[in-house]
């Protein structure tokens, strides 16, 4: 989890504002556990709760970090230390692709 900062929260921001985000449009998040807590996280702060769709694709995400509306960040040092409640629109989750791992 050494990516899990807030330093990453930022560079997501930065991105979203480059590709031009509105706050009405829901983004896609693809990723396992440390990605859709960031993004999640992102998406809680970028203009007030942009709404976001989870695509999970590993099992920590699927079951954990995906369905969950606790998103988060790491920063100085500590675990979780900035963090929103965000849920996503809607988690989609194949258990079938979880065999492919």
């Amino acid at each position: 989890e050494k990516d899990k900062d807030i330093s990453s929260v930022e560079k997501i921001l930065i991105d979203f504002k480059r590709a031009g985000v509105a706050r009405c449009e829901p983004v896609l998040i693809v990723g396992g556990g440390v990605i859709t807590d960031l993004g999640g996280f992102a998406s809680a702060l970028y203009h007030r709760n942009t709404p976001y769709v989870m695509l999970c694709t590993s099992i920590v995400s699927g079951i954990d970090a995906g369905p969950s509306p606790r998103t988060c960040a790491d920063g100085y040092g500590y675990k979780n230390i900035y963090g929103a409640y965000h849920p996503p629109v809607v988690t989609l989750t194949d258990r079938a692709f979880f065999k492919t791992l």
